[in-house]
């Protein structure tokens, strides 16, 4: 009588979650981009970049600002510090690697 008792509950138990599962909505079903179960929100700001910058090589998020680093051509790099709350360039600078 304890056994199936206790058969009884667990069946109660799996049949509960599934239905609690099942009856669930979940926020990756509306328009909310997923990533490895992360969310990724819509675009913040859409920047304007200079004409004259080569390839983009990496960017990176460093104390609140992007950080966007371009190849121009042999041995010459742009790096460009940008301001996230306005999309303005804060410090642009250009590197040039030496002759030997």
């Amino acid at each position: 009588m304890g056994s199936s008792l206790i058969m009884v509950f667990g069946f109660i138990a799996v049949f509960g979650a599934l239905y609690y599962r099942i009856t669930q909505t979940s926020e990756s079903d509306d328009t909310v981009a997923t990533v490895n179960n992360a969310v990724v929100p819509d675009i913040a700001a859409t920047l304007s970049l200079p004409t004259d910058l080569g390839v983009l090589i990496d960017v990176s998020l460093s104390r609140g600002q992007l950080v966007a680093s371009f190849e121009n051509g042999p041995d010459v790099y742009t790096v460009l510090i940008i301001n996230r709350a306005d999309g303005s360039i804060v410090e642009r600078y250009e590197m040039r690697r030496a002759a030997d």
